[in-house]
C-alpha cells in the first residue's frame, strides 16, 4: 500500500518547487498521516521520523521535490526526456566564452530563461549536487539510488546540527 501512497504524492510534486512552506507543510502532514495509518501508530507517538526514514524509506516533502527535480534533469541531460524539454537543459560548456571555466567540467547547467521558473529550480537543484552524482556514466537506477542516499545523509546531517 505504501508504494501507492508515495506514487500519488509524487505525482507532479515538482510543481511545488518554490512553494511557500505553509503549502508544503500541508502535504507533509498528509504523508505523516499515511505513515501512521500504515504503521498503526497513534498521532502523538514518538518515532514518526524514524519510521518514515528508516522503515518506509520516505523522503520529506522538500527532499522529494528536490529529488524529482534532479531526476528530471538527469533524464534531460541524458536525452531520455522529450527533445523540447532537453533543449532547456543547457550545460555551461555550451555557452560561448565559458568553455574554459572549471564549471564546464563539472556538468553544471545554465540558469536559462527567467520566465521558465520551474527550470530555475531544476537547474539550482542539479547544480547543488556533488560532482559524483552529475557524472554522465551513471545509469538512471544508480543515479536514483545514490541521489536518495545523498539526500537522506544531507538531511540527517542538517537535523543533527540543530
Amino acid at each position: 500500500m505504501h508504494a501507492f501512497v508515495t506514487s500519488r504524492i509524487d505525482y507532479c510534486i515538482s510543481l511545488l518547487a518554490g512553494a511557500p512552506k505553509t503549502l508544503t507543510d500541508k502535504l507533509q502532514r498528509v504523508m505523516n498521516a499515511a505513515a501512521r495509518i500504515i504503521s498503526n501508530i497513534r498521532k502523538f507517538d514518538h518515532g514518526l521520523m524514524h519510521l518514515r526514514r528508516d522503515v518506509l524509506h520516505w523522503l520529506d516533502v522538500a527532499d522529494r521535490i528536490m529529488f524529482r527535480l534532479c531526476v528530471y534533469v538527469f533524464l534531460c541531460v541524458h536525452g531520455k526526456a522529450p527533445s523540447y524539454r532537453s533543449e532547456l537543459c543547457r550545460s555551461v560548456s555550451e555557452s560561448e566564452g565559458r568553455r574554459h571555466l572549471q564549471s564546464t567540467r563539472r556538468t553544471l547547467l545554465q540558469s536559462g530563461n527567467r520566465r521558465q521558473c520551474i527550470w530555475l529550480y531544476r537547474t539550482k537543484a542539479w547544480n547543488s549536487l556533488p560532482d559524483y552524482l552529475r557524472c554522465s556514466v551513471l545509469s538512471l537506477e544508480t543515479f536514483r539510488r545514490q541521489l536518495k542516499k545523498h539526500v537522506f545523509i544531507h538531511t540527517l546531517l542538517a537535523h543533527s546540527a540543530h
